[in-house]
């Protein structure tokens, strides 16, 4: 039982490392083109700004989504962001 437990550990642990640099996919984290009141991508940690868009309502780029994100969006792995800690 032992072994088979270990190996089942193993196998998961080398499926969670092959993966580590993948995104999530958006309805994994149920995103929304619309705010959670003043929780949005826009003010979200992993959000990533569109570099030389001249809308500033242009789709961006998040850390953990997969595929643009708009600054208006918003799900669950919202995270705020803190300018005083620099993130």
């Amino acid at each position: 039982m032992r072994c088979c437990v270990g190996g089942l550990l193993l196998a998961m642990a080398g499926i969670e490392s092959a993966h580590a640099d993948a995104k999530l996919p958006k309805a994994a984290v149920s995103y929304r083109d619309h705010p959670n009141g003043s929780k949005e991508c826009a003010n979200c940690s992993h959000y990533i700004r569109a570099i030389g868009a001249a809308d500033p309502e242009a789709p961006g780029r998040c850390q953990i989504v997969a595929g643009p994100v708009g600054p208006q969006g918003y799900c669950i792995v919202y995270a705020e962001r803190n300018p005083k800690n620099g993130c």
